[in-house]
């Protein structure tokens, strides 16, 4: 009896590893859809950014200018965007040596968050006694989750991260358009005072300019005096 118990604990032990193998795989995909995101070259983004244009070409068709059509095709050259500064072309000449460099540390960082997973959960299923099982647990679930879901997930990239994009822009717009209204009703507000004074300084200094042409000392003129 006691050696089926202890083979039913054990067989616990190790779908629990799985599980968290496998949660640790939906974790890597995050570091692995970040960096999809920092790469605009990614092969991901064109195959996105192809089946919109495909999309929009079938939505609106090209305007053909028939035989007799004094209009002559010219080719339009489009300004390439460029960030001004020093600090910018060293980003753009070192983004690979960047991108590299960072994704070190997020590896380091990711097998740092699996040692402590991983030790936190034989703490407190196996008592902190390491089980070689428990390991091997968590690198199947990892397995099945990457070559399942992660499989799926990659494709859906760009669909995530285009999801992600429009919540995040609709999410910001939420919470500055409060203080956007604000500050528009306050330089509304600025802009009819400044020209209230401005009115108010325009008229005294017509009104000492005609008093000084009479001759008059504007000092002894009424400041209720009509305008």
């Amino acid at each position: 009896m006691p050696t089926a118990v202890s083979q039913r604990v054990l067989c616990l032990i190790f779908l629990y590893a799985i599980a968290v193998g496998f949660g640790l795989g939906v974790v890597y995909d995050v570091f692995r859809i970040r960096r999809i995101a920092a790469r605009p070259n990614h092969p991901i983004h064109k195959k996105h950014r192809n089946g919109a244009e495909k999309k929009t070409e079938a939505a609106i068709p090209p305007i053909r200018p028939s035989e007799n059509s004094s209009v002559k095709k010219h080719r339009i050259s489009l300004p390439t965007l460029t960030c001004p500064g020093r600090l910018a072309a060293l980003l753009r000449k070192y983004a690979d040596l960047i991108d590299t460099i960072w994704i070190f540390w997020e590896d380091i960082l990711y097998a740092l968050i699996c040692a402590i997973v991983i030790a936190v959960f034989i703490f407190n299923v196996n008592d902190g006694l390491f089980r070689w099982f428990a390991l091997a647990g968590a690198g199947v679930g990892f397995l099945l989750y990457y070559f399942t879901l992660g499989r799926l997930v990659i494709r859906c990239a760009g669909w995530i991260l285009a999801m992600i994009k429009t919540v995040v822009g609709f999410l910001c717009r939420l919470i500055m358009t409060p203080f956007l209204l604000f500050f528009r009703l306050l330089g509304k507000a600025g802009k009819a005072g400044f020209h209230a004074l401005d009115t108010q300084l325009r008229c005294a200094y017509r009104r000492k300019s005609a008093a000084r042409g009479f001759g008059i000392d504007p000092r002894t003129l009424p400041h209720d005096a009509p305008k």
